[in-house]
Parts: C-alpha cells; sequence; structure tokens
C-alpha cells in the first residue's frame, strides 16, 4: 500500500513539493527495481510529479517520510544567448527515485524573452473577511509552456549545479587590448582637443 505526500524535507534542508518541484538527483538503481532507474552514478535533472510513501511498519512510514519520489526526466540542451544558460527539455520518461538520492531542488524559469511573453490583467477571485472577492491582478501570460530555462546563476546548491553549466567563452585578449589602447588614445585626443579650445 502506497500514499502520497505533499512535500518532503531533502538531506541538504530543501523542502521538495510535488506540485512540479525541479530537482537534480543522482541516478542509482533502486534494489527491487533496476530497470526503471537510471545509469548510476550520472547527475539527472527532472520535476517532481509526486511523492510515494510505502505505507509499512518501516521507521519511514511511522515518522511520515516520503520514501519515493516519481520524477519526469528532463535533458539539459543547448545554451540560450540571452540569459547565457543552459535550455531544458522535458522528456516523456520517467524514474522511481528514493528520496535521499535527491541532491537538491533547483530553479528552472521559462524563456520569456525568445517567446516574448506579456503580462495580462487576470480577475482573482479570493476571501476577504467571510466575504467572496474579485479583484484585477497583473500576471504573465506565457507562450510556449516547454521552453525552459536552468537558472544557473542561483547560489544555492551552486557546488551541484556545475555540471549544467554552460563553458564561459574565451575573450580574445589581444582583441580587447588592441581597443581598450584605441579607447584611450581617443580619450587623450579628445582631452587635448577641449584644453586647446578653451
Amino acid at each position: 500500500m502506497f500514499r502520497t505526500a505533499e512535500s518532503v524535507l531533502l538531506r541538504n534542508g530543501d523542502r521538495c513539493f510535488s506540485n512540479g518541484q525541479w530537482v537534480l538527483w543522482d541516478g542509482q538503481p533502486a534494489a527491487f527495481c533496476p530497470t526503471i532507474q537510471p545509469p548510476t552514478g550520472v547527475r539527472q535533472l527532472g520535476k517532481v510529479q509526486e511523492i510515494i510513501q510505502v505505507a509499512n511498519p518501516e521507521p519511514s512510514a511511522l515518522h511520515g517520510k516520503g520514501d519515493f519520489a516519481l520524477i519526469r526526466h528532463a535533458e539539459v540542451a543547448d545554451r540560450d544567448s540571452h540569459y547565457d544558460m543552459p535550455r531544458v527539455v522535458l522528456q516523456s520518461r520517467h524514474s522511481l527515485v528514493p528520496i535521499q538520492d535527491i541532491q537538491c531542488t533547483v530553479n528552472v524559469q521559462h524563456n520569456c524573452a525568445a517567446r516574448q511573453c506579456t503580462i495580462v490583467t487576470v480577475e482573482q477571485v479570493g476571501r476577504e473577511e467571510q466575504e467572496k472577492t474579485k479583484r484585477l491582478v497583473k500576471a504573465v501570460r506565457h507562450t510556449a509552456p516547454d521552453d525552459l530555462i536552468l537558472n544557473t546563476a542561483q547560489m544555492r546548491n551552486s557546488a551541484k549545479l556545475m555540471p549544467f553549466c554552460c563553458t564561459v567563452r574565451q575573450l580574445d585578449r589581444d582583441h580587447i587590448v588592441h581597443l581598450s589602447a584605441m579607447q584611450e588614445f581617443e580619450a587623450a585626443r579628445c582631452r587635448r582637443a577641449r584644453a586647446a579650445t578653451s
């Protein structure tokens, strides 16, 4: 028998929710079901679909802790030129991952710059002082919601994100020095011209 959980606390202190939280995990086969696991020792990115607790007399069940997460795999693709961060592509493959193998939660955002998403006004229904209320709020309307970016600039868990970071483009030092020297000569020429006219 199984139960589902709303969230679970990871080893690093992150709270992981079952509503589509993005996580990194190390793929290590579970003893009872090795066929549905990713290859051993590979850092994976995915989206949590469900948190599962095995309902038995195990210690985790007695303390209300989740045992596994059903995770939808995602592939880290090419670098997005606007954000200079890797793109994320959801896969149709899923894995049942032990909670202790999940390393951390990560931040994945929609690629609003490429898709030119707009801000719209929507009506929000809520309750204030026991009465149903409606108010207008601003919201982002995403186009192509599967166009995603892995935020590798986040400080929390940055060491675990390093394998997914895009390589830094090498700059041409000679070209930079040449342009800087030209800029300095031009600035000096302008100063001399101003001094001559004053």
